[in-house]
């Protein structure tokens, strides 16, 4: 490993690798968060905390009953996670958060600077996707100074998170094979 951007890279690689192989099985993480994912010195992604992981055996679904708002999508925030059955869509909105977070050195997608008035909380921005990197559309905010801005980045991977954190990427958000390729 040489420099922190390509040891970030092959990290953010190595955590959808693992993500994609939990989905290959059929399970969906569910409860994502910084706590869940260890990597370690060789760049070996483990997810770990799987006792929440939602999967079915036989005609019996096991739900992910809990959930950390700053990894959970905007169709979800607010809600009460106990009864809602999970889907990969959702565990990809919370791999692109990891991902962003890996890469921007633990900044999060949804965190900036105001305009005017008061800071709104990050899950209100999660819900109203108040995504501060958007060089598309005005969210009202603008991202923290002295932060990369997606142009740093591939076009590939730009869009990618554009893909994962706008509105109209429903439904149609970057799968973590996606992810592990782009990377």
């Amino acid at each position: 490993r040489t420099d922190g951007s390509s040891t970030r890279s092959i990290d953010a690689t190595n955590i959808a690798r693992a993500f994609a192989s939990v989905h290959l099985t059929g399970c969906v993480v569910g409860d994502i968060n910084h706590s869940g994912i260890l990597v370690s010195s060789r760049a070996t992604a483990a997810l770990i905390d799987a006792d929440s992981f939602q999967f079915t055996d036989g005609s019996h679904q096991y739900l992910c009953r809990v959930g950390v708002p700053e990894y959970t999508p905007p169709e979800l925030q607010g809600k009460p996670l106990h009864g809602v059955v999970r889907i990969t869509e959702h565990d990809a909105f919370g791999l692109a958060v990891v991902i962003f977070q890996v890469l921007l050195m633990g900044r999060h997608p949804f965190v900036g600077t105001v305009r005017k008035g008061d800071i709104p909380p990050l899950h209100e921005n999660i819900q109203n996707f108040r995504y501060v990197y958007a060089e598309n559309r005005d969210v009202g905010m603008d991202q923290p100074p002295g932060t990369p801005a997606l142009s740093d980045f591939s076009p590939e991977l730009a869009q990618l998170f554009d893909r994962a954190f706008s509105k109209s990427s429903l439904g149609h958000r970057p799968t973590a094979q996606e992810w592990a390729v782009a990377l």
